[in-house]
């Protein structure tokens, strides 16, 4: 009867310490791309004046929120870099949503080339976007008036008066890791979260390692 105890107690022992190897295996890949993602958007920075040239896009300009789409797009291509690369990666190629609240706004679709930059706008939603540009009126009037306006974008992009949100469970839970990353104080509640639960972790696995030694000197 001991040392069946005994052997359940070890064959538990070895199952518990594997879980908690993966868990931490997991989290730390989770930490470092989440580490490498705010890196990348640290480094993007501003685009220089000089660089943002007519970046208006192809294709009809639409009036949005009273003036006209093409302003807009082109502050967009020309802010983009600022964008983290993630962000930028599954922009690129697609039909982007572009949602504008409030009166005069409503639901676009952009389509974007291989380097993320808009090339043609449409009214109404795509079919299947995975991801989504939401701003509203008020923000994409002052972007549009701006004497820079690629500038503007950059900063209501970063003060979250344009946001891009990934479409899907997938693609939200992502661009939510992606957006925690980027932000300091997000970050560092993550990683103080994550060295918690491996004190937790370390505490539990000593915990167990004490009780199953002394049952088998039992």
């Amino acid at each position: 009867m001991t040392a069946d105890r005994s052997t359940a107690g070890r064959g538990g022992y070895r199952a518990f310490t594997q879980r908690v190897v993966i868990f931490v295996v997991v989290t730390t890949v989770l930490v470092s791309t989440s580490a490498g993602a705010a890196g990348a958007s640290a480094g993007a920075g501003a685009v220089p004046v000089a660089q943002q040239g007519d970046d208006s896009g192809a294709g009809e300009s639409l009036v949005i929120c009273d003036r006209e789409s093409s302003q807009f797009v082109g502050a967009l291509n020309s802010g983009i870099d600022s964008v983290p690369g993630f962000v930028r990666s599954r922009l690129s190629d697609s039909n982007v949503h572009l949602a504008v609240d409030g009166d005069g706004g409503g639901d676009y679709t952009m389509v974007t080339d291989s380097d993320s930059r808009v090339t043609d706008t449409s009214e109404g939603e795509p079919s299947s976007p995975s991801v989504r540009v939401i701003t509203d009126c008020q923000t994409f009037r002052n972007i549009t008036d701006a004497s820079d306006p690629g500038s503007r974008f950059q900063t209501a992009y970063d003060n979250d008066r344009v946001r891009f949100v990934g479409v899907g469970a997938v693609n939200w839970l992502v661009f939510k890791g992606i957006e925690t990353a980027t932000d300091p104080l997000s970050l560092a509640v993550v990683l103080f979260l994550f060295l918690l639960l491996l004190v937790l972790a370390y505490l539990v696995v000593r915990r167990l390692t004490s009780y199953y030694r002394e049952e088998e000197a039992t």
